[in-house]
């Protein structure tokens, strides 16, 4: 089966470089899209590394469009018979990426989790982030009733044929992106594993939970809000 990573950049000059080049190495039969945002110059990283690895390909977009926007384009222009995605920080490696892949099965889609009992952290995000994701887990398991343990962690592969099922339900393209994903398949009775996997906080993030805290809750209650009542 050939597969297709998607990877949303938004401004990641300064961390990129390294980990793409990790999954071009790792999974040289794969298509590794990035998806770039903003105008610093990882348009330019990206395309230099694509001199040497064939298998890099790119969308870019002058506008921010969010990641969430990102993935769902990414997945509509994947050729891969597998789709999936990684964050380009770098915080999981190509190689915990891959034990994604080999632990498929005959499930319709494997994610990455933080909380299973074998996930390793390495170094974890600051407590404003955390009590952030622990809340929102436990709105989607209220408001959704999705069994996952970590719904936001930035890993997940499908087979190609369910995502493009429920590509056209996905409306939510913010912090609640995820939930709408995974919701989705859901309710097209789609058999998805969680696996736990070795992840890094990686400094450097253009992202403040803390600063934005205010203005990121009330948005994303009102996500949560507008996708429940649409199904």
């Amino acid at each position: 089966m050939v597969l297709s990573v998607v990877m949303p950049a938004y401004n990641e000059e300064l961390r990129i470089k390294g980990n793409l080049e990790d999954y071009a190495r790792t999974f040289k039969d794969a298509e590794i899209l990035v998806m770039i945002e903003g105008d610093d110059n990882t348009l330019k990283i990206v395309q230099e590394l694509a001199k040497t690895y064939k298998n890099i390909a790119w969308q870019h977009s002058t506008k921010r469009i969010g990641k969430g926007k990102a993935i769902k384009q990414g997945f509509a222009l994947a050729v891969g018979d597998l789709v999936g995605f990684a964050d380009s920080d770098g915080s999981i490696s190509a190689k915990e990426f891959k034990k994604l892949v080999e632990n498929l099965a005959d499930s319709d889609g494997i994610i990455a989790s933080r909380r299973m009992p074998n996930s390793v952290i390495v170094e974890d995000r600051p407590i404003s982030q955390r009590l952030g994701s622990t809340g929102l887990n436990l709105l989607s398991r209220f408001m959704f009733g999705l069994p996952f343990r970590d719904t936001q962690c930035g890993a997940k592969i499908f087979k190609k044929e369910v995502i493009n099922d429920i590509l056209g339900d996905i409306v939510i393209t913010d912090f609640a992106f995820d939930i709408n994903l995974l919701y989705s398949l859901k309710k097209h009775n789609c058999k998805i594993k969680e696996m736990g996997i070795e992840w890094t906080h990686m400094r450097g993030s253009k992202f403040n939970f803390q600063v934005l805290y205010w203005k990121i809750v009330p948005k994303l209650a009102l996500s949560l809000l507008k996708l429940r009542f649409r199904f």
